[in-house]
């Protein structure tokens, strides 16, 4: 008889991880797909230089990054009259093709700030350390931080519509 108080725990237990994992992982899934639709509707509110003008439009990212497999299923056409393509990128990759790099936690690269490649992470404090746009969560919803001094050294110009969904921060701000 001892014993079925314990094993009525455990069953709560079990029940309660099983029914609130699905909605973890759901709630992993809404935030991807709403980074990855992110990614694809700011790039119709960068202007580019001339120069960095290609005949298709390039975001690269992770293959293994989850925000890589929803932005193949998100199955958008073009970007700026441009088809577009969703480049896995690794160490071979020439990432000065790409209009947008979109870089995991840990692997933020921002050496090609002084190029007209629009950067983008989670990674935290990435838009303080030269990134572009960092993505964030507050009360459970994606949100963005910008570092326009970091637009301006790549010659890329946010619209004032989109400027006014950002967080501003800046790259001094880190030292502090």
């Amino acid at each position: 008889m001892r014993n079925k108080p314990r094993i009525h725990f455990l069953i709560f237990l079990n029940i309660v991880f099983f029914t609130c994992a699905p909605s973890y992982a759901s709630a992993n899934a809404m935030e991807n797909k709403l980074k990855a639709l992110y990614i694809v509707r700011i790039a119709e509110f960068i202007k580019w230089p001339e120069a960095a003008e290609k005949t298709s439009f390039k975001i690269c990212i992770a293959e293994k990054s989850p925000i890589f497999e929803q932005l193949q299923l998100l199955q958008v056409g073009t970007i700026n009259k441009h088809p577009l393509h969703i480049v896995a990128f690794n160490k071979d990759t020439s990432l000065l093709d790409c209009h947008i790099l979109y870089s995991e936690k840990g692997e933020a690269e921002i050496s090609v700030i002084q190029h007209p490649i629009l950067t983008m992470s989670s990674e935290l404090h990435f838009a303080r350390q030269g990134g572009m746009i960092e993505f964030y969560i507050a009360q459970s919803k994606v949100r963005m931080k910008a570092n326009l001094e970091a637009f301006a050294l790549a010659h890329l110009k946010p619209s004032s519509k989109l400027i006014r969904l950002l967080t501003i921060v800046t790259t001094a701000e880190q030292k502090q």
